[in-house]
C-alpha cells in the first residue's frame, strides 16, 4: 500500500538541502501558512519562498481581515494569477544548490487542504541533472519560467536568485525540453500541465487505448450535465464507470442524461475501512484499467471540462497533473486505501442541490482597475496597476491585517506606477492597500510586500550569517557586533579605472615599481571590470540591508528588559502537530550584559566605524574644491553609496547614544619598600590610584582595578619582592559607567570625537557633494533617494540637538543647520511637521530626555529663517545681494556650490576666505574652511539668526 505522509515533512529538516521554494495553490490561508507551514519550510533550509495564488481567491481572502495574529512583517512573497479561469494548480518545487524536490498534487496550502482533506500527492527528488527525474523537473521549471513572466519588481528579483544561487538550475532552465517522463520500475511517469494552453483529455485520448475493462472516477467537483464522464463513455467505450462524488461539499453531475449505467457512491457513506478516516473529499484522480495495463491521473484537476478540456478544446484552467502508465493490473485506489463499491451508494436522480451552493469566485467586475502587485520601501509605497492612463483619480488607503485604516493618500492620478510617501510610524503594521473614490473601493486588495524584509532571504551562501542576524527576533549586542563587521563603505576613488589597460589593477593592490604594467588583454580587463562590479554591487546591496535593518531598530526600539518574542514561525516550530495558542507568548533569551572587555571592543568598533564612513567621504572636499578653481563639473555627484553610509553612521549613534557598559572595580591597598617595583606593576596591570589615599602610611597606596584582573594581581605580587597585598574587595566596590557615545559640549576641533568628525568631515563632505551635483534615478531608486534624505536630515537634527553649545560653537551649529536644511529638507516642509518629526522620532528613540531645550528652540529659529531666506532666493535672489567689503566681515553669505559659510576675509584680488565646518583645515592660517575663493563681489547674504 502506498505510504501515507505529510508532503511537508518529506522536506526533512537538513538546513543545507534547500534553499529557496515555487508555491502554487488556488486557495490560501494566511494564517496556518504562516503557522504551520512556514517553519516547516524554515526548518528544510528554505529562505527564498515564492507563491503564486488564484488572483480571485487572494482577492475574497484579502478583502476580509485575517485579524490580529497574522505576521504583519512578511518574509515570503505572492503574485496573483488572474486567469479567465482558475489557476488551480497545487506545486512545490524546493530548489538547493545541489538538490531539487518536486510534489505535484491536489491540496492546498491551507489548514484543509495540509492536513483534514483527502488528498494526493507526487513527489520526486533530483540529486543532479544525471537523475532520471530531470524531465519531469524540467517541465515544472518551465511551467514556473511562465508564471516569472506575471511577477513585479522585487517579487521577480527573488525568483532571480533562485537560479543565482543553484548552477543546475540554471542550466536546466537553459537546456532543451525532453519529454516530461520517467521510468521507473514497470511504471512510467508522465507530467501534464496547462495554462489554457493544453487539453488533458485531448492527451489522454491519444494515449489511453479504446475499451477499458472499468474507470474510476474520484472527484470532489463534476459539472452538472457530467460533461467528462459521457465524453469518455463515448470516447473510450469502458466496460464500467465507478464514480465517488461527494455530495456534502461538491459538485455532482445531477443533472447527467447517458444512458450508460454510472455507478455514483457518496463519499460520505462510505464505510470507515473503505476510505481513510474521516476526512472531506478533495483528492482528484481517476483510474483506467485493462487486461494488461492501468493508467492513473492525478493531480489539481477536477472531473470538469473546465479542468481537462474537451476532445476540441483546452481547458480554462491552470492545472497541473501526473499520469502514471503500470505494466500489468495494478489498483492505485486501494493502495491508497480507497475502495470504490462495485454497485454505488448514491442515487443521484434523488440528489436536491442546497439552495446555499455557490458557484466558482469571479472577480468583483465592480472594480475598474487591478492592482497587481505593491509593496513598501523605505517610507515609500509604490503600487502597481492594470491601468495605462493616467486620467482617473483616487486615493489610496493602507490597512493593517484587522482591516483598520492606517493612511489614506489625497486624491492622486492613477497610472502603472504610483508611489507616495507613508507617513513615519505605520512601516510594521502594512498589511494590505485598496484604491477609493469618494468613499467606494474601485480596485482589488493588494497584499503590501515589505522589501526590506524580502531582501533578508537572499539564500547567497555567503551571506547565510548576515540573513540569520537581519532575521533574529532576539538581537543583542554581540549580533549588533557581529552586523557591523559586514557593514563595508564604498570609497569612489576605489571605483574600477577604465582610462587604459595599463590601469587595471586590482583593488589594495599597486604597482611593483614605477615602470609600466603588463598590458592585459581587453577580454580580461572587461572580466575583472564585471567582478568588479558584481562586487560593489553586493556591497552595496549589503550596506542597503544593514541600513533599512538598523532604521528598523532605531525607529521600533524594544525594552531591553523584556524577554518575550512575538515570533509566530519559532512558536509554532515548537508546538509542533498540537498548534498553538492564539494568546501565548514565547519565553526569548535574557538580555546578555557587556563585560567591560566586550564593552570596550564594541566600543572601539563603533568608532571604527564611524571614522571608515568619514574616511570615504572626507577627500571629497579637496576634490570639489579643485573642480571649482578649474571651472568644471565635479565628477563624483552625490549618491545612495554615500547616504546610506551616512545613515548608518546616524543609526549607530542613536542606538547607543544613551547606552553604557559596566567597568565593576575592587578596591586594592598595597604596601611597598621598592618604589620601582610600584611603579612597574602600574605598568604592568590596569590599576587606577585613588583620588585620595586618606588612611594609608606613607609607605602604601590604594588603587582600583578592575575584577578580572585581580587575581592576576595576586599573582604578580607572589612573584614580584618588594611589594605586599594588604587588602582586596572580596566583591567590586566600585561601579562604573562609560557610554558608547558621550556627547555633552561641542568640543574643540582638536577634541574632536568620531562623531563630530563624522558631521564635519563626512556629512560636511556629502552635503558640498549634493550641492555639486547629485546622481539621476528613477523609479525605485528615486522613491528612496527622496525617502532617504528626508530620513538623514531628522537624524542630523536629532544628533546636533543632543549637544549643548557653547558661545564659541554656536556660529559652527548655524551653518551646519544651514547647510542641512538647504541640501535635505524636502520641498514643503513646515515649521510644525519638522518640531513634530523631530520630537516623534526622539520620543520612538527614548532619546528626549537627552534633547537640549535650547538647542531645540535654536534649530526651530533657524529653520524659520532659512524658509524666509529660502523663498526669496527662489523668487528675487537679488534682494539677498550685497556687495562684498570689509565690513561684511563676520556675515554668512550662500555661494551655490559651497553653501553657506562666514565671511572670514576679503582680499584685494577679490577673493575671501570662508569659514565653515564644511570645510577644510588650513595648518598656516588656522583657518576651518575655504581658502581665496572666488564667489563674486555681490554674493547672496542671510541675515543671521537672532535671539
Amino acid at each position: 500500500m502506498i505510504e501515507r505522509q505529510n508532503i511537508l515533512e518529506l522536506l526533512g529538516r537538513n538546513a543545507q538541502k534547500y534553499h529557496s521554494c515555487l508555491l502554487t495553490s488556488y486557495s490560501f490561508d494566511f494564517l496556518y501558512f504562516e503557522q504551520r507551514i512556514l517553519p516547516l519550510l524554515r526548518s528544510a533550509g528554505i529562505l527564498n519562498i515564492n507563491m503564486f495564488l488564484d488572483a480571485s481567491m487572494l482577492d475574497q481572502h484579502l478583502a476580509s481581515s485575517p485579524g490580529r495574529h497574522l505576521h504583519a512583517k512578511k518574509s515570503y512573497s505572492i503574485t496573483p494569477v488572474v486567469m479567465n479561469g482558475a489557476f488551480h494548480p497545487k506545486i512545490l518545487l524546493a530548489v538547493g544548490k545541489k538538490k531539487g524536490f518536486l510534489a505535484v498534487g491536489s491540496g492546498n496550502f491551507t489548514t484543509s487542504g495540509m492536513s483534514s482533506n483527502d488528498e494526493i500527492w507526487s513527489a520526486f527528488s533530483l540529486s543532479d541533472l544525471e537523475d532520471p527525474t530531470l524531465p519531469i523537473f524540467k517541465h515544472a521549471a518551465d511551467f514556473f519560467r511562465q508564471l516569472e513572466t506575471l511577477t513585479l519588481a522585487t517579487n521577480k528579483e527573488k525568483i532571480g536568485w533562485i537560479a543565482e544561487n543553484s548552477q543546475w538550475y540554471a542550466e536546466l532552465l537553459n537546456m532543451a525540453a525532453p519529454e516530461p517522463a520517467l521510468m521507473m520500475d514497470n511504471e512510467r511517469f508522465h507530467i501534464l500541465s496547462t495554462r489554457s494552453n493544453a487539453s488533458f483529455y485531448q492527451n489522454l485520448l491519444e494515449t489511453l487505448p479504446p475499451n477499458p475493462n472499468l474507470i474510476k472516477i474520484l472527484s470532489p467537483f463534476y459539472n452538472e450535465n457530467g460533461a467528462v464522464i459521457k465524453s469518455l463513455v463515448r470516447d473510450l467505450n469502458p466496460a464500467a464507470v465507478y464514480s465517488i462524488v461527494d455530495p456534502k461539499f461538491g459538485t455532482l453531475p445531477n443533472k447527467i442524461d447517458s444512458p450508460f449505467p454510472v455507478q455514483f457512491s457518496d463519499w460520505n457513506l462510505l464505510a470507515k475501512e473503505d476510505r481513510y478516516k474521516n476526512a472531506r473529499l478533495h483528492a482528484k484522480a481517476i483510474q483506467f484499467e485493462y487486461p494488461d495495463k492501468t493508467y492513473f491521473l492525478f493531480g489539481s484537476p477536477n472531473a470538469t471540462e473546465e479542468a481537462l478540456g474537451t476532445q476540441s478544446a483546452n481547458s480554462r484552467n491552470a492545472e497541473m497533473a501526473v499520469l502514471i502508465q503500470s505494466n500489468g493490473q495494478k489498483d492505485y485506489f486501494l493502495e491508497l486505501g480507497i475502495k470504490f463499491p462495485e454497485e454505488g451508494n448514491f442515487n443521484m436522480s434523488q440528489y436536491k442541490r442546497p439552495e446555499s451552493d455557490q458557484s466558482s469566485p469571479v472577480m468583483d467586475s465592480k472594480r475598474s482597475i487591478r492592482i497587481v502587485h505593491a509593496e513598501f520601501e523605505p517610507n515609500t509605497l509604490v503600487v502597481y496597476t492594470d491601468i495605462e492612463s493616467d486620467k482617473i483619480n483616487a486615493e489610496i488607503q493602507v490597512f493593517d491585517a484587522d482591516g483598520v485604516c492606517l493612511f489614506s493618500s489625497s486624491s492622486i492620478a492613477i497610472n502603472k506606477r504610483i508611489t507616495f510617501q507613508i507617513p513615519p510610524g505605520h512601516d510594521e503594521t502594512l498589511f494590505k492597500t485598496a484604491l477609493f473614490r469618494d468613499g467606494e473601493r474601485i480596485s482589488n486588495f493588494a497584499l503590501v510586500h515589505q522589501v526590506g524584509l524580502l531582501n533578508r532571504t537572499n539564500p547567497d551562501n555567503r551571506l547565510t550569517r548576515f540573513n540569520e542576524l537581519l532575521n533574529s527576533e532576539q538581537f543583542s549586542d554581540q549580533d549588533f557586533y557581529e552586523l557591523l563587521e559586514y557593514a563595508h563603505f564604498k570609497d569612489k576613488r576605489e571605483s574600477h579605472s577604465s582610462k587604459g589597460m595599463k590601469e587595471a589593477i586590482p583593488i589594495g593592490q599597486t604597482h611593483e615599481s614605477e615602470e609600466d604594467p603588463e598590458t592585459i588583454s581587453e577580454e580580461e580587463f572587461n572580466r575583472k571590470a564585471a567582478e568588479i562590479e558584481t562586487r560593489d554591487s553586493a556591497l552595496r546591496k549589503q550596506l542597503a540591508l544593514i541600513e533599512e535593518f538598523l532604521h528598523s531598530l532605531t525607529f521600533w526600539p524594544t525594552n531591553e528588559k523584556e524577554d518575550v518574542s512575538e515570533n509566530s514561525e519559532t512558536a509554532a516550530k515548537e508546538a509542533g502537530d498540537q498548534g498553538m495558542d492564539a494568546d501565548v507568548t514565547v519565553t526569548g533569551k535574557q538580555r546578555i550584559e557587556l563585560s567591560f572587555e566586550q564593552g570596550q571592543r564594541f566600543k572601539h568598533l563603533l568608532h571604527r566605524k564611524l571614522n571608515q564612513i568619514t574616511e570615504t567621504l572626507q577627500w571629497h572636499k579637496k576634490e570639489i574644491l579643485n573642480s571649482i578653481f578649474r571651472k568644471e563639473e565635479y565628477k563624483h555627484p552625490a549618491s545612495l553609496d554615500e547616504i546610506q553610509a551616512l545613515l548608518v553612521g546616524c543609526h549607530l549613534i542613536l542606538l547607543k547614544i544613551n547606552k553604557s557598559y559596566t567597568e565593576r572595580r575592587s578596591l586594592v591597598r598595597l604596601e611597598f619598600n621598592d618604589k620601582k617595583a610600584l611603579h612597574q606593576l602600574e605598568k604592568d596591570l590596569p590599576l587606577v590610584r585613588c583620588d585620595s589615599q586618606k588612611g594609608n602610611r606613607m609607605n602604601q597606596v590604594s588603587f582600583t582595578i578592575d575584577e578580572k584582573a585581580s587575581e592576576s594581581l595576586r599573582f604578580e605580587i607572589e612573584k614580584r619582592t618588594g611589594l605586599k597585598l594588604i587588602y582586596m574587595d572580596g566583591t567590586p566596590s566600585q561601579v562604573k559607567n562609560h557610554p558608547f557615545f558621550d556627547l555633552k559640549g561641542w568640543p574643540d576641533r582638536n577634541c574632536y570625537s568620531a562623531v563630530e568628525k563624522l558631521f564635519t568631515e563626512g556629512l560636511g563632505a556629502f552635503l558640498l557633494m549634493m550641492m555639486n551635483g547629485e546622481e539621476s534615478y528613477t523609479g525605485k531608486d528615486l522613491d528612496r533617494w527622496e525617502t532617504y534624505k528626508k530620513r538623514l536630515m531628522y537624524r542630523v537634527l536629532l544628533i546636533l540637538n543632543m549637544f549643548h553649545w557653547g558661545e564659541d560653537h554656536k556660529k559652527v551649529r548655524e551653518i551646519l543647520l544651514l547647510n542641512t536644511f538647504y541640501s535635505l529638507s524636502p520641498e514643503g516642509l513646515d515649521e510644525h511637521e519638522l518640531f513634530n518629526g523631530l520630537i516623534s522620532l526622539a520620543e520612538r528613540l527614548d532619546a528626549k530626555s537627552i534633547l537640549v531645550d535650547e538647542s531645540v528652540d535654536f534649530t526651530m529659529r533657524t529653520f524659520t529663517n532659512f524658509r524666509r531666506w529660502h523663498e526669496i532666493y527662489q523668487t528675487d535672489v537679488n534682494k539677498l545681494k550685497e556687495d562684498l567689503d570689509h565690513w561684511k566681515i563676520g556675515r554668512i553669505i550662500f555661494y551655490k556650490k559651497l553653501g553657506f559659510s562666514q565671511l572670514d576675509y576679503f582680499s584685494s584680488d577679490r577673493t575671501v576666505n570662508l569659514s565653515t565646518p564644511l570645510g577644510i583645515a588650513d595648518k598656516s592660517t588656522g583657518l576651518i574652511g575655504f581658502k581665496r575663493v572666488l564667489i563674486g563681489l555681490t554674493p547672496a547674504f542671510f541675515n543671521q539668526v537672532t535671539k
